[in-house]
């Protein structure tokens, strides 16, 4: 499994999973946004390109999740697949995500209301296997 979800008080402490940084962010937009809504059952007729930036891959993952949330807005369209196609650090202070998110027409103000993530956590190790094994912890508010 990708993520997991661990309900706390008032928050869920997402631990995300993935082989490589664009892995790891696709995978931790799908945990995100299945907090508010059946992602699996979604059609993915409507498609948006993603370009964000910022100086540190927390600030990214939260960028590429805030701006996901305003696109749903401004497209009226609900996300349940994401595709990240490139990290870049394009210098000591900038890193670039380029990706891409598929859905459905829809109000993304309907449903459930969430938080946005915190306490942003990204790190490298390996699987038993001794591959590379990037993890991300973040909390949201629900």
């Amino acid at each position: 499994m990708p993520f997991t979800k661990k309900q706390g008080s008032g928050s869920v402490t997402l631990d995300i999973q993935g082989r490589n940084l664009p892995d790891l962010f696709t995978e931790g937009a799908r945990a995100y946004f299945s907090l508010v809504r059946h992602i699996d059952s979604m059609k993915d007729d409507e498609r948006v390109k993603v370009v964000v930036d910022a100086k540190d891959l927390s600030s990214l993952f939260d960028t590429w999740i805030s701006e996901l949330r305003e696109r749903e807005k401004i497209h009226n369209v609900l996300f349940g697949e994401f595709r990240v196609a490139s990290i870049q650090k394009v210098s000591a202070n900038q890193y670039v995500l380029t990706g891409e998110a598929f859905g459905e027409s829809g109000n993304a103000d309907d449903g459930k209301s969430i938080g946005l993530a915190k306490n942003i956590t990204i790190t490298e190790g390996k699987s038993s296997a001794q591959t590379p094994l990037f993890l991300c912890s973040c909390n949201v508010k629900v």
